[in-house]
C-alpha cells in the first residue's frame, strides 16, 4: 500500500468504519534550508505512532499501516516540495497526504476515529484558482488559493512558446500592434 496525495476533502478515506486510525499533522517548510528539518520531525512523529500502535495492535497490522508511512520519509522529492503544512490519514488499507497551504500544530495520533480539525480549518474556504504568467518566450501556469500559489509543473514535452504551439505558422507582427489615440479637435 502507497501513499495517496489527495487535494479535495473529504476524502474516501473518512468514510472506513474499521480502525485503527492514524492522524498526522506537521509544519513543514517550503525552502532550503528550513525544509531539511521536516523529514526528522516527521520521523519523530512516526516512533509516536509506531508506540501507540504499538499498545493494542499485532505487529503484522502495525507494518502495514506503517509501510507508507516509511515510504513518505524516503521521498526525498516529495520533502523539497512541500508548502507550509502536512496532513497524513492511514488506516488499515489506505494512506492519504494533504500538502497544506497553511501550517499546522505537530501532532500524531491513533483512534478510533480520524482527527480532523486541521483539515476541516485548511479547506472551508479554500477557493482555488489558476494563475496564467504570459510573457514574449512563453508561459508558466499557477495553481492558488487564498493562502497562496505555486507553479504547476507541466510535462518536459508541453508545448511552451509561441512557435512550439503554432508552428511556423506565426501570427504576422501588423496584426499583433495598433495604433490607439484619442479623437482629434479643439476644445
Amino acid at each position: 500500500m502507497a501513499y495517496e496525495i489527495a487535494y479535495q476533502f473529504p476524502n474516501e478515506i473518512m468514510y472506513q468504519e474499521e480502525g485503527p486510525f492514524v492522524s498526522l499533522y506537521q509544519p513543514t517548510h517550503r525552502h532550503f534550508p528550513e525544509n531539511k528539518q521536516d523529514p526528522i520531525v516527521f520521523k519523530n512523529l512516526l516512533r509516536v505512532i509506531e508506540q501507540s500502535l504499538g499498545k493494542k495492535y499485532e505487529k503484522d497490522l502495525i507494518g502495514s499501516i506503517m509501510k507508507p508511512f516509511f515510504e513518505l520519509e524516503e521521498d526525498t522529492n516529495f520533502w523539497n516540495t512541500t508548502a507550509d503544512g502536512l496532513a497524513v490519514l492511514a488506516s488499515r488499507n489506505k494512506c492519504v497526504l494533504y500538502n497544506l497551504q497553511i501550517p499546522v500544530k505537530e501532532f500524531a495520533t491513533v483512534a478510533e476515529s480520524f482527527h480532523i480539525k486541521p483539515l476541516i480549518k485548511a479547506f472551508q474556504s479554500l477557493e482555488s484558482y489558476q494563475l496564467l504568467g504570459l510573457s514574449r518566450t512563453g508561459f508558466t501556469l499557477y495553481q492558488g488559493n487564498r493562502y497562496g500559489f505555486t507553479e504547476i509543473v507541466l510535462p518536459p514535452d508541453t508545448p511552451r512558446t509561441q512557435e512550439e504551439v503554432l508552428g511556423k505558422q506565426l501570427t504576422d507582427p501588423y496584426l499583433s500592434h495598433g495604433s490607439y489615440g484619442g479623437a482629434g479637435g479643439h476644445p
